[in-house]
């Protein structure tokens, strides 16, 4: 049978040559085009759920509608002059420290952080930007997100030292400011206070890059006058592949809003 056919391969060479070439570029292309899908699949998941925690625990907060008030006056009549309206819930993590616990005692927990943030203003001559500020840990952060990764000026290590600040590089290009310059950063609820800029960071989020800064935790509990309060808890998973599991688990335990990635 092996004579046979290559006998035949041999008497056909012209349509044999023409059937090898098509099927060695059939798989190349099929490999080619997996490579390139594998390879976006990388960017995406990088983009998307490694450039932030896997679970993000939150104060849950709802918005109050018309008829948010029934359970208030049951069986009643009640007619409002204005409806209802706004939100309410706390603004931040009332149970924090029982978090903390959970979250140690969890052996599918690879890293938490810690962070309070608020909107501030931010100052540099007759520039000014509105912006996100974000309190953090510095060497809890980086253990969850890859922040220390995104630094093109600078370190993350450097916000320890005191009244320093690490820029979105589209934010830093907004005020006009560079490494080791000053901003000046008001939350309404005091004066302006300068910060040396320590760090300016490129995440390849153009709406992270030119909205968001960081600090030391305690100092932007300080100026956002939420002192000694937490508002987010960002959780790494050692699977990310359970963040939509534990995300549930996690939610059934209290009040607060959990959201897996």
């Amino acid at each position: 049978m092996l004579f046979i056919a290559i006998r035949q391969m041999l008497v056909r060479g012209k349509q044999t040559l023409t059937t090898l070439s098509g099927i060695v570029l059939g798989t190349a292309a099929f490999i080619i085009i997996s490579g390139v899908l594998l390879g976006f699949r990388g960017y995406l998941v990088d983009q998307l759920i490694n450039a932030d925690c896997h679970v993000r625990i939150s104060p849950r907060q709802e918005i109050i509608q018309p008829d948010s008030m029934d359970d208030l006056f049951p069986g009643e009549n009640v007619f409002w002059l204005s409806s209802p309206s706004g939100k309410r819930g706390s603004t931040h993590l009332n149970k924090a420290s029982l978090w903390y616990e959970r979250l140690d005692r969890d052996k599918e927990v690879q890293a938490y952080s810690p962070q309070v943030s608020g909107r501030v203003f931010l100052f540099s001559g007759s520039n000014q930007e509105t912006g996100k500020i974000i309190g953090i840990i510095p060497s809890r952060q980086i253990q969850v997100t890859p922040l220390a990764d995104y630094i093109t000026e600078g370190s993350v290590e450097s916000l320890s030292a005191g009244n320093r600040i690490i820029l979105g590089d589209g934010l830093a290009k907004f005020l006009g400011l560079g490494l080791n310059k000053t901003v000046w950063i008001s939350s309404g609820y005091q004066d302006k206070t300068p910060f040396r800029i320590a760090g300016i960071f490129r995440s390849g989020n153009k709406a992270l890059d030119d909205s968001i800064a960081y600090g030391l935790l305690s100092e932007v509990q300080l100026l956002t006058a939420q002192f000694g309060i937490v508002t987010d808890i960002a959780v790494r998973l050692k699977d990310v592949n359970l963040s939509f599991q534990k995300a549930e688990e996690w939610r059934n335990m209290g009040g607060e809003k959990v959201l897996s990635w």
